[in-house]
């Protein structure tokens, strides 16, 4: 079975994707498209950077995973990974699940909108799966972020479909974390850039939360 790469793209040239060796990977890009009706390949709304994207692929294919899926980002070269990304996903692929970017995120207990993040998105989405949050202290502390990862269909499936789903639905529509504490005039609409970040500081906790439990 071939490995499917999930690029999550939006207004930038991803002929470099082609560099990927074809009888090994199967390159599948999701666009953000206002202008074309939502597909199983295209989201008419630019919410959530990247995590519509990864959470749009993991629905879709939640029956039909490939053994492993490669969720990245459109540009070869960034400065939130070193190298050319097709190197660093052919150098990762045996891994059950790695975060393929160098860049460290910041703690979350530090972060402003702490008890915002837990009351609107952690609470409703996530404790009814991986349980409250104190289990973990800082989970985010010393974690890579900025969401490119190698993972295995195992580690996806723990997780209910409906629990992706509903995080995807939350994602797409202005929120109560938009609306309390994270509208700023994003660029590609309130709150959509902040509403990734959150995303990045919980894709740990969501594939791999018995590994980040406090011992």
């Amino acid at each position: 079975m071939l490995i499917n790469v999930v690029v999550s793209t939006f207004q930038k040239n991803t002929d470099w994707t082609d560099k990927f060796d074809k009888t090994k990977y199967n390159v599948i890009k999701y666009t953000k498209n206002p202008h074309l009706p939502e597909t199983d390949t295209n989201i008419p709304v630019n919410r959530g950077r990247e995590a519509s994207a990864f959470l749009k692929h993991i629905i879709t294919y939640y029956e039909n995973l490939s053994d492993k899926t490669v969720f990245i980002h459109d540009e070869e070269y960034s400065w939130h990974h070193k190298g050319s990304i097709v190197n660093k996903v052919n150098e990762n692929i045996n891994a059950r699940y790695v975060n393929l970017n160098s860049f460290i995120t910041d703690p979350m207990l530090t972060n402003p909108h702490f008890k915002d993040i837990i009351n609107y998105y952690y609470k409703p989405y996530l404790e009814k799966y991986i349980g409250p949050h104190t289990l973990y202290g800082d989970w985010t502390k010393g974690r890579l972020g900025c969401a490119q990862f190698v993972i295995d269909k195992s580690i996806i499936l723990k997780n209910p479909k409906q629990m992706y789903i509903d995080i995807y639905n939350w994602v797409m529509c202005p929120n109560d974390l938009d609306a309390d504490v994270l509208q700023k005039g994003e660029p590609h609409g309130p709150g959509s850039s902040r509403v990734a970040w959150v995303l990045e500081w919980t894709w740990d906790l969501i594939f791999i939360s018995e590994q980040l439990r406090i011992k």
